[in-house]
């Protein structure tokens, strides 16, 4: 089952710093991470890159809808 995390209303760099903390405490499978944030969206799929996860983004009415999915074969979030 996939995580969501609601960072609506937070501007970039906050939501970057809540998935990073949720990536490495409990490395899950999928995040869903919802943001209104333009800049947020486009840090939050540099992020997954650099930790082994694929990102979509469908835009959703007022707000961006992340999902983060672990690659395969990927271990661990380090930092």
């Amino acid at each position: 089952m996939a995580e969501a995390l609601d960072a609506r209303g937070l501007t970039c760099p906050y939501p970057s710093a809540l998935v990073l903390r949720a990536l490495t405490e409990r490395a899950p499978d999928e995040l869903i991470v919802w943001v209104d944030d333009p800049n947020s969206r486009e840090q939050l799929a540099r992020l997954a890159r650099r930790h082994a996860y694929a990102s979509t983004c469908v835009r959703r009415e007022g707000y961006d809808e992340v999902t983060l999915r672990r690659s395969a074969g990927a271990g661990a979030v380090t930092l």
